[in-house]
């Protein structure tokens, strides 16, 4: 039984391991023959070090086990390939260890809403409330090139989600919502050096979730403060709001009709977000991404706001020095995982013109989908290392997983590049790994003077 909760002290305490999980070496065998080791040989072990330099005495063994004529499947090519795999992670995780040897990452089942916006699971909703109970706060640190997972918090009765950490990688802020009908989500901070916690936001019957870091300190999030409904549907609506860092001063950023969610920093010190754009048009598909200044003034489009294409741009970051974001593209009607993909505003706004999906890179087609990139393997929550590698929750067998307790969708935490090669992170038998965040130190953006005059009651709209 699972206390209400559990604090699993400072960051750093009791190793946990998941046993039963998949393993590092159950997903090499799959990337490299199909999870069918009786197909290792010869040709194998040489394409694994294909992306490894040096190493001529592996690559003597190999040769010297060709002129044994030994079978695909026999011990002596398994154990070769298991050292020539070793070799590849070492090489394929060389960023992953120099820029986030350890990582904050969630356990929690996946929702499935009927859009991809109503995730609130408000204590008192109306029509639509998504709350599926159990889940972990966890910490990934790397001994090598093979991590140890740490459970900082638990609550069998509650939820986790959106881990943010702060610019010095000294403080993890978060939403937690305790209960189904007697909670809601609010924020809390972790201090990474104590493990002290403390809530930041406290309000009955209002959703705070998704927070991010703004270059000055303060805090921008979600939240269903606005009191709103959608226009097609008797649920929530949740709006972008800012307050202090120890969660005073809250303030309302947008007064948009429906869903504006998601907030992220870019390292220019814009804010990027996806917004339900309903305003003259139809529901479905403008699902676009939108930018504003971090004082909420200047809020514009960033991506596809008269696109049939993407139907969802969602989950995105900026990629560190190249004026692009890394996103997911789903469906209206479908929950918050779909395809993985590059953004880049310079070669276009609208359809496919500035788009390229991913891991790997292949054709971009502006298809007009509702439930866009459902089938096949889903992506949720990248985190860009760079311009060509990043963290990722991936789930290959899509939403046919293994264990339907899992919500059909065994995601796992990775690590990627835009080519498609991988390497497991983090997994668990019984609940998707979610959400990955380096707990580390990252360039703080430059502060810009706010244009905001609250001692004004009128503005200009333009």
């Amino acid at each position: 039984m699972f206390h209400q909760w559990r604090v699993w002290g400072v960051l750093g305490w009791g190793v946990m391991m998941s046993a039963g999980a998949v393993t590092v070496e159950d997903d090499w065998l799959r990337q490299d023959v199909g999870g069918d080791r009786s197909k290792l040989d010869g040709a194998v072990v040489e394409q694994v070090l294909a992306e490894v330099e040096g190493q001529a005495a592996l690559r003597q063994e190999v040769a010297a086990l060709r002129k044994e004529g030994l079978a695909a499947g026999h011990p002596r090519w398994i154990t070769l390939y298991w050292e020539a795999a070793g070799l590849r992670r070492a090489k394929r995780l060389e960023t992953v260890l120099a820029q986030a040897p350890r990582i904050v990452f969630i356990k929690r089942r996946t929702i499935r809403p009927s859009f991809f916006g109503y995730t609130e699971g408000q204590s008192d909703a109306q029509h639509e409330s998504q709350f599926l109970p159990g889940s972990s706060l966890c910490l990934l640190e790397f001994d090598g090139t093979r991590g140890a997972v740490r459970t900082l918090l638990e609550d069998g009765g509650g939820v986790f989600r959106d881990p943010a950490v702060s610019w010095d990688g000294e403080r993890l802020v978060f939403a937690w919502k305790k209960s189904h009908r007697k909670d809601d989500y609010h924020l809390y901070e972790l201090q990474a050096s104590t493990g002290a916690l403390r809530q930041l936001t406290a309000e009955t019957g209002v959703a705070d979730f998704e927070p991010a870091f703004l270059p000055n300190g303060d805090l921008v999030f979600s939240s269903s403060r606005c009191v709103q409904t959608v226009d097609c549907w008797w649920t929530e609506v949740s709006n972008l709001y800012t307050c202090g860092p120890g969660g005073e001063h809250v303030r309302r950023l947008g007064f948009d009709q429906v869903h504006t969610v998601f907030p992220q920093v870019l390292d220019d010190g814009r804010v990027v977000y996806t917004r339900w754009d309903y305003n003259d048009r139809g529901q479905v598909y403008p699902q676009p991404l939108f930018q504003m200044n971090a004082d909420g003034t200047g809020q514009t489009e960033f991506y596809g706001n008269n696109s049939w294409f993407p139907t969802v741009i969602t989950h995105a970051r900026g990629i560190p020095g190249t004026g692009k974001v890394l996103a997911i593209l789903c469906g209206h009607h479908s929950s918050q995982a779909g395809k993985l993909a590059v953004i880049d505003p310079a070669r276009g706004r609208q359809e496919a013109t500035g788009v390229q999906l991913v891991s790997p890179q292949r054709e971009t087609k502006a298809e007009r989908i509702d439930a866009y990139g459902q089938r096949g393997e889903l992506f949720r929550y990248p985190y860009p290392l760079s311009d060509s590698e990043w963290l990722v929750s991936y789930a290959p067998d899509g939403w046919t997983g293994r264990d339907r307790r899992k919500d059909q969708a065994d995601f796992g935490i990775y690590w990627m590049d835009i080519d498609g090669r991988r390497e497991l992170l983090a997994s668990d038998p019984d609940l998707p790994c979610q959400q990955p965040v380096p707990l580390a130190a990252r360039p703080r953006p430059s502060v810009r003077a706010s244009q905001v005059d609250l001692a004004k009651d009128s503005g200009t709209y333009y």
